[in-house]
């Protein structure tokens, strides 16, 4: 048994230290393994959304649910990563052709009138990353409704402005298709967001 462990002992080296990471190191580790997988999960349901959670109330803009995961993954996330999020969907839409956009995807969609309201996800995801645990509810509210105002204000003048281009439309008309119709369900939206961050603050 004596010869054994000497045998064993040729093999190690007394003066060399294991490697152990500081409690701080240990901590960055899985806070970005925690938003890798967060982000990731976001980035899925801003797809799942654009090509299932659906449908069209007034043509030719599709109701979605996107630009709620949209402004979820800034509350949740916060800014820097919020936008990362959003900005990783619209890459995979345009620039990688994959179909995560309600009409499909492609660098062709940036011609569509509604692809404003894609660009306005990262908009909405910054204002919303404005959001913490310490938010009074009131400064919830207006924040959520600002990240979902932004997205119709950016989606109707990049319509505004494609639509210029491509089939001259009168700027009421735009106005009121683009933004005012969907004030709404925007609104309900910032609402619904509100009541689930509150329900998930404790647990992030």
């Amino acid at each position: 048994m004596e010869d054994l462990n000497k045998e064993q002992g040729i093999f190690e080296n007394p003066n060399e230290k294991k490697e152990v990471l500081p409690d701080g190191q240990k901590q960055n580790e899985m806070s970005r393994t925690k938003s890798l997988i967060l982000i990731s999960l976001f980035v899925s349901l801003l797809c799942i959304s654009g090509l299932f959670l659906k449908v069209t109330i007034i043509p030719p803009v599709p109701f979605a649910m996107t630009s709620f995961f949209a402004i979820m993954a800034g509350a949740i996330l916060g800014k820097k990563k919020g936008v990362i999020t959003c900005f990783t969907y619209v890459f995979m839409g345009t620039v990688c052709y994959l179909p995560v956009f309600t009409k499909g995807g492609g660098l062709w969609y940036v011609l569509e009138p509604t692809f404003g309201y894609i660009l306005g996800y990262i908009a909405a995801a910054f204002i919303a990353g404005f959001i913490n645990k310490k938010t009074k509810i009131y400064k919830m509210v207006l924040i959520f409704t600002l990240a979902a105002f932004s997205v119709l204000v950016i989606g109707s003048i990049y319509a505004g402005i494609v639509l210029s281009i491509t089939s001259p439309v009168p700027i009421l008309d735009i106005f009121w298709g683009y933004f005012v119709l969907f004030l709404p369900s925007d609104l309900l939206k910032a609402v619904l967001a509100t009541v689930v961050y509150k329900s998930l603050k404790n647990t992030i």
